[in-house]
């Protein structure tokens, strides 16, 4: 019994060991998986929500583009790529004029609506504009669901509660979510073009 063949324990206070070599134990919990793939997709999801577990998935995430594999399964399956990017571009493009979106900026004085990045800012670091964030993931396309993001943000944020995610934030802000909520709420309604 060695560590080249044996996965360590740590409850296990004779030797440190487990009693089944990594092979077997391998193939034990492939037929767990298999047999049970509810209570596994439960487990990764719990897993990868945790502090530790989003960390994991953030490196290996990154470790797998850098290293070339994403790039070449992308060419691999184009077809596949091109429908879901199809779809979701639909489904997440907003349909706000440059009037209302002029208007949606000035009610957060050029800044990301979270964590207060100028516009100029934004110019430099990234793009030359805000991104239109859809504050509720499967909300209206509209100026009711719409606030000015930085691209950092924006991509934090991604599909996740806008207020749960917000408030986690080292950025957060109780004036800054008082003029989200006061734009979704009211605000909006002065500028939007009923069609």
């Amino acid at each position: 019994m060695n560590r080249e063949n044996f996965y360590e324990n740590k409850s296990n206070k004779i030797n440190g060991l487990y009693p089944e070599c990594k092979t077997c134990t391998k193939s034990r919990t492939t037929k767990w998986r298999n047999d049970n793939l509810n209570k596994h997709k439960l487990h990764i999801k719990k897993y990868r929500a945790s502090e530790k577990g989003n960390k994991t998935k953030n490196r290996l995430d990154k470790e797998y583009r850098d290293s070339g594999k994403y790039r070449k399964w992308c060419n691999n399956h184009k077809e596949s790529l091109k429908g879901y990017h199809n779809e979701r571009a639909e489904r997440k493009n907003h349909t706000i004029s440059e009037e209302e979106w002029t208007a949606c900026k000035i009610h957060f004085g050029y800044c990301c609506a979270y964590c207060s990045m100028s516009i100029e800012d934004q110019h430099h670091n990234f793009s030359k504009d805000f991104s239109r964030d859809h504050v509720d993931d499967n909300g209206a396309n509209d100026l009711s669901n719409c606030v000015p993001s930085c691209t950092s943000c924006n991509s934090r944020k991604w599909k996740h509660d806008m207020l749960e995610w917000y408030t986690k934030q080292e950025f957060f802000s109780e004036y800054k979510l008082g003029c989200i909520y006061s734009w979704l709420s009211f605000d909006y309604q002065k500028y939007i073009k009923v069609s």
